[in-house]
């Protein structure tokens, strides 16, 4: 799974995409998130992002993301001294077989676009423009991504 979240203006969005084995598309989301700091964001995004996925049933999965800092703070267990929900998250996470790994930003397209779009939509109100317009750019991005057209995922 790749998250990443958006931090502008006191307001934050993040977004997940969860792939197979094979790379293929599962599923993808977008949400807006309570935080205080790009950093918190980026950590909210992604206990968001595993929280539903283990409600959906996923278990032992990596997530990729490329905040590089906020990854230390997670994988040190340092998360807590934002929110203890976090902490408890990761507790969670690391009993259901949740991995955490540093992807360059170049590996991290779709789940930027469904952070991007995600404040695009929620600050107009918008859930039909959500529904009807979002799900075709973040297919073709994953197929890019997939076929290592637009990304450099598989390349390093």
């Amino acid at each position: 799974m790749n998250t990443d979240a958006k931090y502008l203006n006191n307001y934050a969005t993040g977004g997940a995409i969860m792939r197979n084995t094979e790379g293929k598309m599962i599923f993808a989301v977008s949400y807006p998130l309570l935080a205080a700091s790009s950093l918190e964001a980026e950590i909210a995004s992604v206990f968001y992002a595993i929280e539903w996925a283990l409600n959906e049933g996923y278990l032992d999965f990596m997530v990729e993301m490329d905040a590089a800092v906020a990854l230390r703070y997670i994988t040190e267990g340092e998360v807590g001294r934002w929110r203890a929900s976090f902490q408890e998250n990761l507790l969670k996470a690391n009993r259901k077989g949740v991995s955490f790994s540093h992807v360059l930003r170049e590996g991290n397209w779709v789940a930027h676009f469904l952070s991007e779009s995600s404040s695009a939509q929620i600050n107009k109100f918008n859930m039909i423009w959500f529904l009807i317009f979002l799900v075709r750019p973040v297919k073709l991005i994953d197929l890019c991504d997939l076929f290592n057209i637009l990304s450099f995922r598989y390349a390093y």
